[in-house]
């Protein structure tokens, strides 16, 4: 039996695929984690193709593609172990070559159908760059990785939570429908948060999803024995639980005249009313308002320990496009 006898392509994940996805560890280089919410969060992937190599039970690789309007977004790109490496950027059986072929061949004739596909690759990991390029993505633009943390968040009076679509979808259309990759798929069923003013206008806005984690080991040069000490660290400890650590995700942040002191007192309330100490916040680097607060920002703790990451936004067509800044960001596309 050849390869492409074992081929399937769906639209439901069922349980080898989850399987599949509950065992894999993301990252080569630098920080390591696994995803320990799969199961409740794909039920909710938008219009998903489900692409896997099987062998009678079991899913030796996985990629999923969303269909967005003319083009799809890449996510849940997974091997078996019996198909990865040991994180070099190359190298490889014929086996493991006649698998990337049959998924390159996949993308080129797809390709007439949708303008492109994109994915978001971390740069520092070099078999996920490697494999990226391998199947024709080139770099289009970067995001950052911004923490934000507070052990003792305070909850503002302005503060209004458990929003939803039809309250704010005027306010988050007027800031981010003409960015590139906006969708409303996930804002249509999000929780979203604001801050009002006396008279009760909406002077700052931001939708959240929370994810779990558990994390092997962090981004830096000492992020292995950063996790190993986390538990004899008392500030630490509270902000970071590597076997189930818990954060939210900000998605659609808007703060009336990019105010510094409006987006802490907007993510501090957000993290007050819904008992977490992080949000992990990924944004592109043309975003108007983190540019606009990032130095005037007291990030907190795990971002003096972490820093700022950047994420590379990889992109593959058949034609020339234009697609230009700002990039909108997906909270779920991430978790």
């Amino acid at each position: 039996m050849g390869l492409n006898d074992l081929i399937h392509i769906g639209n439901e994940p069922d349980e080898p695929i989850l399987k599949l996805l509950d065992e894999v560890v993301l990252g080569t280089n630098g920080a390591h984690h696994k995803h320990l919410d799969t199961r409740e969060k794909i039920v909710h992937v938008d219009t998903p193709i489900y692409f896997t190599l099987r062998r009678r039970e079991n899913v030796l690789s996985n990629i999923t593609f969303c269909e967005r309007g003319d083009h799809r977004y890449v996510r849940y790109f997974a091997f078996s172990p019996k198909f990865q490496s040991s994180g070099q950027k190359k190298g490889g059986n014929n086996r493991k070559s006649a698998l990337y072929d049959l998924i390159d061949n996949y993308f080129e004739e797809s390709l007439n159908d949708v303008d492109y596909y994109y994915a978001y690759i971390d740069p520092n990991n070099e078999k996920s760059l490697w494999l990226s390029q391998r199947f024709g993505f080139s770099e289009l633009t970067k995001l950052n990785t911004q923490t934000f943390s507070r052990t003792n968040p305070n909850r503002s009076e302005r503060y209004h939570g458990g929003l939803n679509w039809e309250e704010v979808k005027t306010n988050v259309r007027d800031s981010f429908s003409s960015w590139t990759f906006y969708n409303e798929h996930y804002l249509k069923r999000g929780k979203f948060h604001a801050l009002r003013n006396p008279d009760g206008v909406i002077i700052a806005l931001m939708m959240s999803e929370r994810a779990e984690w558990q994390i092997d080991r962090l981004p830096g040069k000492f992020g292995g024995l950063l996790v190993k000490l986390v538990p004899f660290l008392p500030f630490v400890r509270k902000l970071i639980r590597p076997n189930k650590h818990s954060f939210f995700v900000p998605e659609a942040v808007w703060v009336k005249d990019n105010d510094p002191k409006l987006l802490v007192e907007l993510f501090e309330s957000v993290l007050d009313s819904e008992k977490e100490n992080v949000m992990i916040w990924w944004m592109p680097q043309s975003d108007e308002c983190y540019n606009a607060v990032h130095d005037k920002v007291k990030w907190g703790l795990l971002d003096r320990l972490i820093g700022v990451s950047e994420v590379s936004v990889m992109i593959r067509s058949k034609k020339k496009l234009e697609l230009t800044p700002p990039f909108y960001t997906i909270a779920y596309d991430f978790i």
